[in-house]
């Protein structure tokens, strides 16, 4: 499963939330990532050195040594994989890369021996619906998950490309941006004239935050397979829930008593960009998360909402696509003549 990085959740936040344009590119590049050597019992490593470890996870993660030493006589239970974790391993000291790796400041490619990155083009064909691993058709599953249909091949190599940890996806066949990376199953050792492949479905992606699961296929198809995102106006709309809605039911939406859904523009000046709250540049962040910059107030009820449990966002004042859901910290009983606002920052948005 890759994780996204900085730079893509930075584009989908500002291109669904922020109303700025972004164009996923055409074609998806992959790369391998290396890493200096396989962690091993007892030996002596060097400051900045990588190392790829099998983690108590199942997972291959990336550490850098940060205290150079000897590594411990036994890998026990060290390494949980914890995100950016720092493990006193024997006298060394290693630092999990994930925070970099998203910034995409760790992510290392071999050089050499005929290495090029391999490339995929976006389309229905050649990846999958969210129905499920190898489907072509427009997706309408609830996965809210792609895969590759066909095989990824990378030149066979004409000297050794070292041991490699991971793969990446790019937007460009050299350079470009970083949109995901993930682990491979096993660290591998790239040498003269391996067949090298990544066989379908092996490389899967999935929007992990709280996307309802219609738009979710569409900004899966948006991303990966050539299709238009859905066309979203020029506001968002807060609505109000008197249940806990998930990514595939609805919420019961208030009805009557004067209420109506609130519109918070598409704009930078009205949704935070990633970096922080308040924020109205476009988004340079690590986190991944939006939130209104301006107080949302529905209307004052003129009898009691009853208690409300949850929001959900939509493309429309009324009926619509719902885009997010979220509960609140805790429910609130609305009564006739209560204002109900929502503070600064107090609607908050992560795409994954």
């Amino acid at each position: 499963m890759f994780n996204s990085s900085n730079y893509l959740e930075n584009k989908i936040v500002d291109a669904v939330l922020r109303g700025q344009a972004f164009a996923p590119p055409a074609t998806l590049y992959f790369s391998y990532l290396k890493c200096d050597a396989v962690r091993a019992n007892s030996t002596a490593v060097t400051l900045n050195m990588t190392l790829g470890v099998l983690c108590n996870d199942s997972r291959i993660h990336l550490y850098k040594v940060t205290t150079a030493g000897t590594t411990a006589s036994s890998l026990g239970s060290l390494f949980t994989g914890t995100a950016d974790e720092v493990v006193a391993d024997g006298t060394a000291v290693l630092t999990e890369q994930t925070s970099p790796l998203d910034a995409g400041t760790a992510a290392v490619e071999p050089t050499g021996g005929s290495y090029a990155r391999a490339s995929l083009a976006c389309s229905l064909t050649n990846f999958a619906g969210t129905q499920g691993a190898g489907t072509t058709a427009v997706s309408s599953g609830t996965t809210r998950t792609t895969s590759n249909n066909v095989v990824v091949t990378w030149p066979t190599p004409s000297a050794s490309w070292g041991s490699q940890w991971g793969v990446a996806v790019y937007d460009a066949a050299s350079a470009g941006n970083m949109l995901m990376w993930g682990p491979l199953t096993a660290i591998q050792q790239m040498v003269t004239g391996d067949t090298i492949t990544f066989a379908a479905g092996a490389a899967t992606f999935q929007l992990v935050g709280a996307w309802k699961n219609g738009f979710a296929n569409s900004v899966i198809d948006w991303l990966f397979r050539g299709r238009a995102l859905l066309t979203l106006g020029a506001d968002i709309f807060v609505g109000l829930m008197t249940d806990t809605p998930s990514h595939t039911v609805a919420g019961a939406e208030v009805v009557g008593g004067g209420y109506a859904r609130v519109a918070v523009p598409r704009t930078l000046a009205a949704w935070s960009g990633t970096q922080a709250a308040g924020s109205t540049a476009a988004s340079t962040g690590t986190t991944g998360q939006s939130s209104n910059n301006a107080s949302v107030v529905f209307p004052v009820p003129s009898v009691g909402w009853g208690t409300v449990q949850s929001t959900e966002l939509f493309d429309s004042a009324s009926g619509g696509v719902s885009l997010f859901f979220g509960a609140l910290s805790a429910p609130k009983t609305i009564i006739a003549g209560n204002s109900v606002p929502f503070a600064p920052d107090g609607l908050r948005v992560r795409v994954s």
